[in-house]
């Protein structure tokens, strides 16, 4: 029995150092090596005799994540069946942590696809799972979540603020990790509602965290959004940055540098939706220069990294902004 027990242990301790490195490995940007060390994880956690309970369960861990990891590798239709699969295997062990987790990483798989009413209803969910028992970290995750989906389905107001407190208890919790990715929804909350400067600030915010931390897995993300909002700030005829007399359109200038940064840190870590992003930016910024048929081509060759996704919100507007540009889109 003492062997049986000892045994047990030490496969628990490997699964849950296992987890660790993977979890580690998504942060720094690796996606399809974290990916690999998650599914080796699941199998060795599915494959255990005893399973000691744990505030995290690394079966529902992996699962989480690695639903994250596949929408980011332009594996649109796998993230939101493997969130599928964490949120059924959280109900089914009762598991209250797992279930608010799980809810809190399907709205966010549902939201990379945009489906924001579905969204919702996971983020709901999480933050009523989540005050009922008392989880901060992941109570803080679902309302940043749940803030930016109000956003896109027109309540600024409410939602920006909703991201703001969010954003507090995150802090307060004293984790580090993950804040680029939610000042980027604040960022693009921000835009929403007209206010592309505090938006800058925000992503300012987000570009030091992954300077000092190296946590890079939504870089690409952070430069496009800079991008985007220095559009913003040009089309309504905004000073340059830097004053001096500067023309307005000098922001276009800086808008291309970093939408040109973030098409190739995506493509370095191969994260096919976040080169699809950048790739539609870019595009639209070349419609501005009149140059539009320049980036046809690379939208193009973006769109074919999607592994299916068909009704997925971005696949639909890149192919309408194909169709604007005049390119053949070949299936």
């Amino acid at each position: 029995v003492a062997q049986t027990a000892a045994e047990a242990n030490n496969s628990v301790r490997k699964v849950q150092s296992a987890w660790a490195i993977a979890s580690i490995t998504f942060h720094q940007g690796d996606l399809g090596r974290a990916v690999r060390l998650m599914d080796a994880c699941l199998a060795d956690y599915e494959a255990l005799k005893i399973r000691r309970s744990a505030v995290q369960d690394p079966g529902i861990m992996c699962l989480c994540y690695s639903s994250w990891g596949h929408w980011q590798l332009g594996n649109p239709d796998e993230s939101i069946r493997r969130a599928h699969l964490a949120v059924q295997n959280a109900r089914d062990s009762g598991h209250k942590f797992s279930m608010a987790e799980a809810h809190g990483f399907r709205a966010a798989a549902h939201y990379f696809r945009g489906e924001f009413e579905a969204a919702l209803q996971d983020a709901d969910k999480a933050v009523e799972i989540c005050e009922e028992s008392g989880f901060r970290v992941w109570l803080a995750h679902a309302m940043v979540v749940r803030g930016r989906l109000r956003t896109a389905l027109g309540d600024t107001l409410t939602g920006n603020s909703e991201m703001h407190r969010g954003c507090e208890l995150w802090s307060a919790t004293g984790a580090m990790v993950t804040r680029p990715f939610y000042l980027v929804l604040r960022a693009e909350g921000e835009a929403l509602a007209g206010n592309a400067g505090a938006g800058l600030t925000l992503l300012g915010e987000a570009m030091s965290i992954v300077e000092r931390c190296g946590e890079r897995y939504y870089l690409p993300e952070v430069h496009r959004q800079m991008g985007e909002l220095m559009m913003q700030l040009e089309a309504g005829g905004a000073p340059a940055a830097g004053g001096g007399g500067a023309s307005a359109g000098a922001w276009l200038d800086n808008a291309e540098r970093h939408l040109m940064d973030s098409a190739g840190i995506a493509r370095q870590l191969q994260m096919g939706s976040l080169q699809l992003r950048s790739a539609m930016s870019m595009a639209r910024l070349r419609q501005r220069q009149g140059r539009g048929a320049d980036a046809a081509a690379a939208l193009a060759a973006a769109l074919k990294q999607i592994n299916g996704g068909e009704g997925t919100l971005d696949v639909r507007n890149a192919r309408s902004l194909l169709e604007q540009l005049g390119a053949a889109v070949i299936a």
